[in-house]
């Protein structure tokens, strides 16, 4: 299919006239995608009592219950450092009759840690992404920094910014804009994302806010934050949502864009959505 079409252009125009406004996302998060663990079953445990307790740490692995804007991890994950040694000296046998039960594992999985059966995580994260959306554009928050599965994109904020105000900028309506211009210009052929094309996205500037602007923001988005996210099409014109989007538009001086700006992310939206 090709893109060059009026509608297009006019997607491009608006990119270019946001481009005073915003920053890369990178300029406020460290970014990148989980690796895979290649043997979930051995990490991502069905019954937590095969393994001693301390080993159980509760992460994020599903992707389908996202219908609030923080997310509670509820999966019971098989963490472990310890050394086989260490393990033997404190009489943790279930732990060691679990990994000895998974040897098979061993050849597949990422050997960069000391122990083969550490998990491959990298760190903590705050916020996450999901690479294949399908009618729910959002960014979600961690209820507490966790390790997550690989279908998510992640993101640890800097410890020192505003976590609230830039939470609620990535969920503005120019954000969500930029996320699904970031599948549209892969092509239909290609809908998950990929850290490479998280880094480059781009979130309003928040040091153009005085203090009473970043206090409404944060206020307005704690509306939408009580209630379930609905699919985009929804989204959109639902009040309290509408609210927030025109003023976070209109304390960045461009809130004549705002029903441009709709149409075209609701173009992206529609398009890719008709052939998922």
């Amino acid at each position: 299919m090709h893109y060059w079409s009026a509608s297009s252009i006019f997607i491009i125009f608006l990119y270019l006239k946001f481009s005073r406004t915003v920053l890369d996302l990178s300029s406020f998060f460290e970014i990148n995608r989980w690796e895979k663990t290649w043997c979930d079953s051995f990490f991502y445990l069905q019954d937590s009592s095969v393994v001693d307790p301390e080993y159980v740490i509760k992460t994020l692995k599903t992707t389908r219950w996202l219908t609030r804007y923080t997310i509670i991890p509820n999966t019971n994950t098989f963490i472990c450092s310890d050394s086989i040694d260490n393990l033997t000296d404190s009489w943790k046998t279930l732990t060691i009759k679990w990994i000895d039960r998974h040897q098979w594992c061993k050849d597949s999985i990422n050997k960069k840690f000391i122990e083969w059966y550490d998990f491959p995580r990298n760190i903590e994260v705050d916020f996450v992404i999901n690479v294949n959306p399908n009618k729910v554009i959002a960014v979600y928050e961690l209820n507490k920094r966790c390790y997550v599965w690989q279908r998510w994109i992640w993101l640890q904020i800097h410890e020192w910014l505003n976590k609230n105000l830039l939470f609620a900028l990535m969920n503005s309506i120019i954000s969500l804009f930029f996320i699904e211009a970031a599948w549209f210009w892969r092509g239909l052929w290609a809908l998950d994302l990929n850290s490479d094309k998280i880094k480059n996205l781009k979130i309003l500037d928040p040091s153009l806010l005085n203090a009473e602007q970043m206090t409404w923001i944060i206020e307005k988005f704690n509306a939408l934050k009580q209630r379930e996210i609905k699919e985009l099409d929804e989204e959109l014109v639902s009040s309290d949502r509408v609210e927030f989007d025109k003023y976070v538009l209109e304390c960045y001086w461009v809130l004549d864009y705002y029903e441009n700006v709709k149409s075209a992310l609701l173009q992206m939206y529609n398009t890719r959505i008709s052939v998922e």
